[in-house]
């Protein structure tokens, strides 16, 4: 049996403030980051996590090529994950987002405008790949993996029940996986290669904050501030993966409903106190992470890596009026999307992908039917399709099932079938 190998880089994705403003946004406050993981041992496997809200599907394919040639990898056996910050522009001759995620038409002067930042634009994604995955290459070697698990108390649901029905703000007492699980690479020398971090929260505590005044400033957010900080303590790239975080926020936020008077309210706090939870929350987060890690002892994997690859068809839906509401009759619009599912192992681990949001029930649902003892669902991997929240969201009509392009059972659909790629 080969001996593991892996090498890890990191690149800031630099917006030029020529860029700005645009989507809102007046200029960054810290630069979102490309971090690239390699892994050897039988086959190869790259996790590249982008700390972007979404990048669309050429840009998704030409990072994927990028790294498969540096790196010497089959494309198929690229991973691009995006971290789903959501303080992060969505980028130029994308849809233009409103409140509440409302994608509005833009006037022709703003379409030639965007055309003009394209390049400014897919430049700094590029370069911070190109960077991240040369350094990677420059530090393949021997490795030793270690897990750890933990918990952390950083998120919390945001679907809460109101007069009207369920609606999305910030619920304290609502489900959460607080489970967070540390992958720890090591060379024979002991010393960090890389870190990967798998917990269940959107990047989102400063959200849309100011959208409207042109205010927002570009942050990694929550999950961002750890990555840099165990950065900084271990010298070794972290990458954080967004786990089941379709209904799970930060505890605070700087933008939210709530309901007063059979109304919907929203609450505006601002882009500075946005940033002052950004800098609470991480510093928790972090310590979290720190916690786990020192706990961590790292041992030689005597498995191969392990790829596995299928689908299913579901129906799907047209997109409902947002409203809080307490029944709805869901209606398929007649047409069906295939649903991939790839997973991932080595040894006692596998990270399990898909390309909708999915909701903490579905992780925990999922890591019970696993074989695996550390099963880690990945969402947002190699593109997005909105929600694929679990049969309760459909039930009670919460958010996400309105959201949601799938039919009722799709998730459902996505365990059973991710269990049975695990078990072969």
């Amino acid at each position: 049996m080969s001996l593991l190998k892996a090498g890890a880089g990191c690149a800031a994705i630099e917006f030029p403030q020529e860029m700005f403003p645009f989507e809102g946004f007046k200029g960054v406050h810290d630069a979102p980051h490309v971090r690239v993981l390699y892994m050897e041992q039988g086959s190869r496997f790259v996790l590249a996590a982008y700390e972007i809200v979404m990048l669309h599907d050429p840009m998704i394919r030409q990072c994927r090529e990028m790294i498969a040639q540096i790196l010497g990898v089959d494309i198929e056996n690229v991973w691009i994950h995006m971290t789903h910050a959501i303080t992060t522009p969505h980028g130029p001759m994308g849809p233009k987002i409103g409140l509440g995620g409302h994608a509005v038409e833009k006037s022709p002067e703003e379409q030639a405008a965007e055309e003009k930042l394209k390049g400014m634009y897919d430049k700094a994604i590029l370069t911070a790949t190109e960077e991240a995955a040369g350094q990677t290459l420059a530090g393949i070697r021997e490795a030793y993996l270690g897990i750890g698990t933990g918990e952390s108390r950083v998120n919390c649901c945001r679907d809460f029940e109101s007069e009207l029905g369920w609606w999305i703000g910030i619920n304290p007492d609502g489900p959460s996986n607080r489970k967070m699980t540390v992958l720890k690479f090591t060379d024979a020398e002991k010393k960090p290669l890389a870190f990967l971090i798998s917990y269940g929260i959107k990047p989102c505590a400063i959200d849309n904050s100011q959208m409207s005044e042109n205010e927002r400033l570009v942050s990694s957010d929550v999950p961002g501030l750890m990555c840099t900080l165990l950065e900084e303590k271990y010298g070794a790239p972290s990458l954080f993966v967004m786990a089941a975080a379709g209904d799970q926020i930060p505890r605070k936020m700087a933008m939210y409903d709530v309901i007063e008077n059979g109304e919907i309210k929203h609450i505006d706090l601002g882009v500075a106190e946005g940033l002052r939870y950004v800098d609470g929350l991480g510093h928790e987060m972090a310590a979290d992470a720190v916690a786990i890690i020192e706990g961590i002892e790292t041992v030689s994997e005597g498995n191969a890596i392990r790829r596995n690859k299928g689908s299913y068809i579901w129906e799907t839906k047209g997109r409902m009026e947002f409203a809080p509401r307490r029944e709805y009759t869901y209606e398929t619009d007649g047409k069906t999307a295939e649903m991939p599912v790839e997973t991932f192992r080595l040894g006692d681990v596998a990270f399990v992908a898909c390309k909708p949001e999915t909701n903490c029930r579905t992780e925990m649902e999922l890591q019970e039917a696993s074989p695996v003892a550390h099963t880690l669902l990945m969402s947002m991997i190699n593109g997005g399709m909105k929600y694929m929240p679990d049969q309760e969201s459909y039930d009670k009509v919460k958010w996400e099932s309105q959201s949601s392009m799938l039919m009722p059972g799709a998730a459902e659909k996505f365990v059973e079938t991710a269990a049975k790629l695990l078990a072969e």
